[in-house]
């Protein structure tokens, strides 16, 4: 693997965070008009699903990510940033996906808010514990530091309120959200491609540069992800529609 790509620096800063949260509230946004507080109900009546669904993201995945690194031998820093993919929690875009795929839309909107709280800890542990596994990654690997409170701030902002503010608006106006769910999931869908788009075209010659030696570790990674959500729900005897909601989609797409 090419040890240059550990100088690669992409240019995301600041205000594309602040964008990308935009979007992300706003997709919630549509996933909440689709809800209704009997839904989560339903979900902790029934805890394994979501058990499931957090052992799959902060046990068996970075194992697997580790299995994968230790076999390939990626650049140190790519290796590192696969153990980073795989210790951070899913986000919005996994709960729109399992709304699209007429999955358990609440089982995945509770996995998320509640991996993204455990995040505070995991996240650090499994990043630090994997890295100092694997000697390239230890020798360049730094203590991990999270702001809880912006975690909280930004859990509100873009999980809580767009939640809060769609799940009220189907309580209060269902024949007008039932008008508007459609057009606000496709418009959800072009937001996120379109964010997308301009993060690709900001860094464009790098994309080009380094797409031959990424797009392997990227589709094998993807594979692993959906592979280690899909066997942890067969083996939990999960119902289909529950499967969809541990396979974090979000994390692989958003990430490179």
């Amino acid at each position: 693997m090419d040890e240059s790509l550990d100088h690669v620096v992409l240019n995301f800063n600041k205000d594309s965070l602040v964008l990308l949260n935009a979007c992300l509230a706003f997709i919630m946004f549509g996933v909440a008009l689709e809800l209704k507080i009997d839904n989560f109900k339903q979900v902790f009546k029934t805890p394994i699903p979501v058990i499931t669904g957090l052992i799959s993201q902060f046990i068996f995945l970075p194992a697997v990510t580790f299995l994968l690194v230790v076999m390939i031998k990626p650049a140190a820093g790519i290796a590192l940033g696969m153990f980073l993919v795989a210790a951070c929690p899913g986000g919005n875009v996994s709960n729109f996906f399992s709304m699209m795929a007429k999955g358990n839309v609440a089982l995945s909107v509770s996995i998320t808010a509640i991996s993204t709280l455990l995040s505070v800890v995991m996240t650090p542990f499994n990043l630090a514990f994997w890295s100092s596994m694997y000697a390239p990654t230890n020798n360049i690997l730094e203590a991990v530091n999270l702001d809880v409170l912006s975690i909280v701030s930004t859990i509100f902002l873009v999980l809580i309120i767009p939640l809060s503010g769609g799940m009220i608006i189907r309580k209060k106006k269902p024949e007008w959200t039932l008008k508007i769910s459609g057009p606000i999931r496709n418009v959800s869908l072009l937001i996120f491609g379109a964010f997308v788009v301009i993060a690709l075209t900001a860094n464009f010659q790098q994309f080009i540069k380094y797409i031959s030696v990424i797009i392997f570790l990227v589709a094998i990674h993807n594979a692993l992800a959906l592979g280690t959500g899909y066997l942890s729900s067969i083996i939990a005897r999960l119902p289909e529609e529950d499967w969809i909601c541990n396979k974090k989609v979000d994390k692989r797409l958003s990430t490179f």
